[in-house]
């Protein structure tokens, strides 16, 4: 009789786990990533990139390729890869930049979770598939691994690892503003309730600037510094292309991250950083701008804007920062000749 209950209650238990494990995989099964692919006169590139994507081993997937005005083949070659596979959509618009070409693809996109590819590069066929692995071992809102640097002659990652770490909320934003974790959204993946504001307007690091705020919603972040992700340098591309206006960019989107730590307990470490930051692009603008009275122009911009930051702050760093800053803010022409002096 007691065999007979026995075996009751293990037939029931096992029926119970069956059903379990099906609902899993149902949930497994349902969970669609959206991965969102600005593209900006990246025709050269740009059927390896997609390429990558389709030939992912995680196959539910849909990718949104965001035509920013391009005016090569680009666009053309995004519609024929719509036209091979119904799981790819293509946004066409007017050129306004990277950000706003994502912020476009974020309110259109179905996904459970999201995922950000730059056009010119490309991905390992497995790394959604480790990427939303480790999510649901871990329940974690956003997945983070490790990337390649690619050029002409060789290819190289920084400090890979095959480790997995679990960061909680507070652990992860100390990692981003000390910038122990690199603030590229194109090697996250997010859920997609953690994508609460839009990107800042500005051309170049838009990624930069809204990464605090994206990660404000998260209780877990699963960390890997195994790299999946093949980040192209070329000389074209608009991060590697110096200039006052990115460098401009650059600033605010620190002044956009800072807005978000203001009102948290790292607020005199993100004054800290404004003040690094506004010296740093007031240094390359210096060196880069070949007529001295715009570069004066531009540090003018910043000064300003850095006035609010001072304070204690500029007690903790370094005696070189300190002089640099003091130049900078007090004499504007001597910051900009001793620059390019130390630059010839």
């Amino acid at each position: 009789m007691e065999s007979e209950k026995a075996g009751i209650i293990k037939n029931i238990c096992k029926t119970i786990l069956q059903i379990v494990n099906a609902r899993r995989e149902q949930l497994i099964e349902s969970v669609k990533v959206s991965i969102i692919v600005p593209v900006y006169n990246t025709a050269r590139y740009l059927d390896k990139c997609i390429t990558s994507i389709h030939n992912q081993t995680f196959e539910n997937w849909e990718l949104i390729l965001v035509d920013d005005g391009s005016t090569d083949a680009s666009a053309e070659i995004c519609d024929r890869w719509a036209e091979k596979d119904n799981r790819i959509h293509v946004i066409h618009k007017r050129s306004t930049g990277q950000g706003d070409s994502r912020n476009v693809a974020l309110s259109q996109c179905h996904g459970n979770y999201v995922g950000f590819v730059d056009s010119d590069d490309w991905i390992d066929v497995d790394m959604y598939a480790f990427l939303m692995e480790q999510i649901k071992k871990t329940d974690a809102d956003i997945a983070v691994c490790n990337h390649y640097k690619e050029s002409k002659k060789k290819s190289w990652c920084k400090n890979p690892s095959d480790e997995v770490v679990v960061l909680d909320h507070d652990k992860i934003h100390d990692m981003i503003i000390k910038d122990k974790v690199q603030s590229y959204i194109w090697q996250m993946v997010f859920k997609r309730s953690c994508l609460t504001h839009l990107m800042p307007g500005n051309k170049s690091y838009e990624d930069y600037g809204v990464l605090p705020y994206w990660f404000d919603n998260v209780q877990r972040v699963v960390y890997t510094k195994r790299p999946f992700y093949h980040y192209r340098l070329r000389k074209s591309s608009l991060v590697t292309i110096l200039s006052p206006e990115k460098e401009l960019d650059f600033f605010r989107a620190e002044k956009f991250r800072y807005n978000y730590y203001a009102h948290t307990k790292y607020r005199d470490c993100a004054k800290r950083q404004m003040l690094i930051r506004g010296v740093r692009v007031s240094k390359h603008i210096s060196r880069t701008l070949h007529d001295r009275r715009k570069a004066k122009e531009y540090i003018r911009m910043i000064r300003s804007e850095l006035k609010e930051y001072k304070g204690q702050q500029v007690d903790s760093l370094g005696f070189k920062m300190r002089l640099l800053l003091f130049l900078m803010m007090n004499h504007s022409s001597t910051f900009v000749y001793y620059q390019r002096m130390v630059n010839k």
